[in-house]
């Protein structure tokens, strides 16, 4: 009997974990796509505020003076507040337009279709690391066409997080719309707290990013 009580905890247990762990997918996890090509793309899309991630609204002709910055500027900022959940609107800061100048460092397609790119201060003064993302939809082709011009794509690509070899590091300026990457910020420590302007995976990155990328234009090949 002790046995039968016991077997029947450890699989109640088990079920709950799977349970619990199928749950956590759903919630974090995107399902991959596929790129043909640039402008070809197949695919789902992301699950996390995925309508502001894909927010088309053209840019406008000048960006305030405060508002074109390097990387390690961005990294400056304030972090966001409180908690922000997968369907949170855009929000304060997230509606300022922005243009971010630096190097390319690093290229990774990710799980949702977007290519993440990494850049750093073009002077190279600081460590700070500030991302742009390009989204997989039609308006945001000729944009990725650029961007895989810096690598040796081999199409078809499975959009899971892959690093892209670089072949090219150009200075490059982005334009976009200012977003709080809270998915991958430091926890805040009560309900409308500010929470650190850094990613959990790189106390050198900020969590404030471009989101999406709206224009781009290479200063420096």
């Amino acid at each position: 009997m002790h046995r039968r009580r016991l077997s029947s905890r450890v699989s109640i247990w088990f079920a709950a974990l799977a349970t619990l762990l199928g749950l956590t997918n759903g919630i974090v996890a995107d399902h991959p796509g596929e790129f043909r090509s640039p402008c070809q793309y197949r695919g789902d899309g992301g699950q996390y505020r995925w309508a502001v991630k894909i927010d088309s609204e053209r840019p406008p002709r000048t960006v305030a003076a405060d508002h074109r910055l390097t990387p390690s500027e961005l990294f400056r900022w304030t972090g966001g507040r409180g908690t922000i959940l997968k369907r949170t609107p855009r929000q304060g800061r997230e509606n300022e337009w922005i243009q971010l100048t630096g190097k390319v460092t690093a290229l990774i397609i990710e799980g949702d279709g977007d290519i993440h790119v990494e850049l750093m201060d073009a002077d190279g003064r600081s460590r700070a690391k500030a991302a742009v993302e390009i989204p997989a939809g039609h308006h945001w082709c000729r944009l990725r066409q650029v961007a895989f011009g810096w690598t040796e794509p081999n199409f078809p690509i499975i959009t899971r997080r892959t690093e892209l070899n670089l072949n090219k590091h150009p200075i490059i300026s982005v334009t976009g719309k200012a977003f709080w990457d809270g998915q991958h910020a430091p926890a805040a420590m009560s309900r409308n707290a500010v929470r650190r302007n850094q990613r959990t995976y790189d106390s050198a990155s900020s969590a404030w990013e471009v989101h999406p990328v709206m224009a781009l234009t290479v200063v420096e090949r």
